[in-house]
């Protein structure tokens, strides 16, 4: 993920109170953009839907997202597949 998309994604998701869903799919957001995306995800209490499927993220940043998840009492539904995590991201 580009370095000036990041902050921005995580001021986006902790603002915003309409936010329900985020498509995010193949964006190669690496362990970077999990990082903003917790960030800005264990504020949001809007979001409902975050597909962030193909980015790579591995165990590192499975573990930042699901450290955030407890704050995000919305999210119904998360796509984490194709994004090389083994078992100790899980």
């Amino acid at each position: 993920m580009r370095s000036d998309v990041g902050k921005p994604l995580a001021k986006l998701l902790k603002t915003s109170k309409a936010i329900k869903k985020l498509y995010l799919e193949f964006n190669e957001l690496m362990v970077p953009g999990a990082k903003w995306i917790s960030k800005g995800l264990s504020h949001n209490k809007t979001l409902e839907v975050l597909n962030i499927k193909g980015n790579i993220i591995g165990d590192e940043g499975m573990i930042l997202i699901a450290e955030s998840l407890a704050s995000a009492p919305c999210l119904k539904e998360l796509d984490i597949s194709l994004n090389e995590i083994g078992p100790s991201g899980f």
